[in-house]
């Protein structure tokens, strides 16, 4: 039995013993110091710590059936005690009642305030039948919300094309010969990332595309549709009986954002600011659509990857496959640990023979000083009913002289094999920097006194700050040669292809941020309107005419594999809003990337502070100053 195996078993004794640790705080003397009772709250869920979150994970990644099953259900136990602890009257008065010293450290000060906000957010002090029927739709919540993922996990699908490589003219060479032609000359594709993407940018054959397309986006429909619509309704009803007009409003309350109608306010913003742009660039795709179809009228959703492709490659002399041939799989790993290293002043060390989930799993031990602080495992290679996209996942939130943090990454890339190292698009370079970003991050705020301020415990508008920011090393020419070099010679990528290919980039953001406006009107929507009268796909279509100047594609359905309604739900805007700050950071680095100094203030000041501290505040501590929207203005417009 695996370790994250053996943590699913022990959740249900750590729940007990999570319950008697509640039973003893009710029980603290009258006369125990204030500090102390917030203290003992804080350290309530402590013998879950090490445990718990494997849970999470379990249901993403693992293998066996069996075991996603049992990860679940232990999901729905911790999910019921966590309802009970929130609405927990004994424990809230406890707290309530309160009177910090006038010495009381500022972090006990957050600990107290966040503690009975949230109480108070999940409706502990209103009537007995109002806190059954919230324990009732919480618990409904979490099944309705591991049901949606569990479809779009299992809904892979392999379309076989008949007429084999020919039809697949346009894909590069390593990509046609890791899909090879079977005995009846048929080829078959996955709506896999590592399929999909290649197919969608490559693929000269519109039909190609079009079919990709059309399997990816009917993916879980039409079991999803009805799942969403029942867990649309529990939040909207969970948020009237505590008293706010929608659930977009009650989740945004706690965020950077604060409301709404301050989020639809901001997605209307950058919507305004990209519009033109993404005018300009529909009409260039149109144009060179009627290159090869003269009577076009329209670029479809399946088209304009690949237009964008050509487009680059005439404007910018940029072809994505001349900057793939630098990034083998291995390499670039290695160079982001390095770089890693070096900006961060840790080490890394493969833990050989560790305990995992799957044989491909790596694990790390992180360093500094020579001394052990992390761990991390890195799941990154695509297999049946895993995950499908890239994430961060955590296992053990750090806590100051008890726990060492344990997180890891999921992600779906090719895996190397002999003859084949697995180059990888720039685009997927990103993303590995990306979620590495959001797992340093994780990894950093790990001495705090409170658990509730360890690892990524800030606002969660604020969640995709570290990693966006972390982009931008990616993008670095200096950077990039360090390891970006074509297998088995020491030629690193050019200064001008990295300069091309940044310029590439540039063009096509009028229309992406459409795309991204598109699913954050439609996140933000969705938990705004009656679940009874929506019609998914009528509502789908007419924002995306609204962000875009494309229309949706007949036939296709959407939101049935949106997976982020779920752990998003009404706040995909988070990330732009992120972006904004991000941007913002950027400006002190853009100048001189590998100043260790630097990039150790915002380390200690930023990324180290946890949940400990507002956003904005941790922001302007290293900034000298507020975030402005300015940087983000400035990139979008120019």
């Amino acid at each position: 039995m695996s370790l994250h195996v053996d943590r699913l078993h022990q959740i249900p004794a750590a729940l007990t013993e999570t319950k008697r640790r509640r039973d003893a705080f009710v029980a603290l003397d009258a006369d125990t110091p204030a500090s102390d009772v917030v203290r003992a709250f804080d350290r309530i869920g402590l013998p879950l710590v090490e445990v718990l979150h494997s849970a999470g994970v379990m249901p993403s990644v693992h293998p066996d059936a069996d075991v996603r099953q049992l990860a679940e259900t232990r999901q729905q136990e911790a999910a019921t005690f966590a309802t009970e602890m929130s609405l927990d009257r004994e424990v809230f008065e406890r707290l309530s009642k309160l009177e910090l010293p006038a010495d009381a450290d500022a972090a006990t000060r957050r600990r107290l305030e966040h503690a009975l906000r949230d109480f108070r957010r999940s409706g502990v002090d209103r009537d007995e039948a109002t806190r059954d029927r919230v324990r009732a739709l919480q618990d409904r919540m979490v099944e309705l919300g591991q049901t949606f993922d569990r479809a779009i996990a299992q809904s892979s699908k392999s379309i076989v094309f008949e007429g084999g490589h020919a039809v697949l003219s346009g894909l590069p060479a390593d990509f046609l010969a890791s899909h090879p032609e079977g005995e009846d000359g048929s080829v078959t594709i996955t709506t896999d990332p590592p399929d999909a993407l290649p197919i969608m940018m490559y693929a000269d054959d519109v039909d190609v595309r079009k079919r990709l397309y059309m399997e990816s986006m009917t993916r879980a429909y039409p079991e999803n549709f009805d799942t969403l619509r029942s867990l649309l309704s529990c939040r909207r009803e969970l948020a009237q009986l505590l008293g706010y007009d929608s659930w977009a409003d009650y989740v945004t309350e706690d965020k950077m954002s604060k409301s709404g109608g301050r989020v639809a306010e901001f997605i209307d913003q950058v919507s305004n600011l990209s519009s033109v742009r993404g005018t300009q660039e529909y009409a260039d795709l149109l144009e060179e659509k009627r290159k090869t179809d003269p009577t076009a009228d329209s670029v479809e959703l399946y088209e304009w990857v690949h237009l964008v492709e050509r487009i680059r490659k005439q404007r910018f002399d940029f072809d994505s496959q001349e900057a793939r041939a630098y990034f083998p799989y291995d390499a670039t790993l290695k160079g982001l640990l390095e770089l890693t290293s070096e900006l961060y002043g840790v080490t890394f060390q493969v833990v050989q023979d560790a305990d995992t989930w799957h044989a491909d799993v790596v694990t790390y031990d992180l360093l500094e000083k020579g001394e052990v602080i992390g761990r991390f495992h890195l799941d990154m290679f695509p297999r049946k009913a895993k995950y499908k996209h890239a994430m961060m996942v955590d296992f053990v939130v750090g806590l100051d002289g008890e726990f060492l943090p344990e997180g890891g990454l999921v992600c779906n890339f090719s895996k190397p094999k002999e003859g084949d190292p697995a180059l990888m698009l720039h685009t997927q370079v990103t993303t590995l920097f990306h979620e590495f970003g959001h797992l340093m991050h994780f990894l950093m705020a790990r001495r705090h006194e409170y658990l509730a301020f360890g690892g990524i415990s800030c606002e969660w508008d604020f969640v995709e700050v570290p990693s966006q920011l972390y982009e931008e090393w990616a993008w670095d020419p200096a950077v990039l040669a360090r390891f970006a070099k074509k297998p088995g010679t020491d030629q690193a990528i050019p200064a001008d292809l990295v300069q091309r290919m940044r310029a590439a980039e540039e063009y096509g953001k009028g229309l992406r941020m459409g795309i991204q406006m598109t699913y954050a009107t439609q996140s933000l929507d969705l938990h705004r309107l009656d679940p009874a009268t929506i019609d998914f796909d009528a509502i789908t279509r007419q924002i995306r005419e609204q962000r875009t100047p494309f229309r949706e594609v007949e036939g296709t359905h959407q939101a049935a594999q949106f997976g982020h309604l779920n752990g998003y739900s009404a706040i995909y805007y988070t990330y732009a809003w992120s972006d904004v700050i991000a941007r913002d950071l950027w400006r002190e680095f853009e100048s001189d990337v590998m100043n260790a100094d630097k990039f150790g203030g915002y380390k200690d000041k930023v990324l180290a502070a946890g949940g400990s501290q507002d956003a904005a505040d941790m922001v302007e501590s290293f900034l000298g100053r507020p975030f402005s929207f300015d940087a983000y203005e400035a990139w979008l417009s120019r």
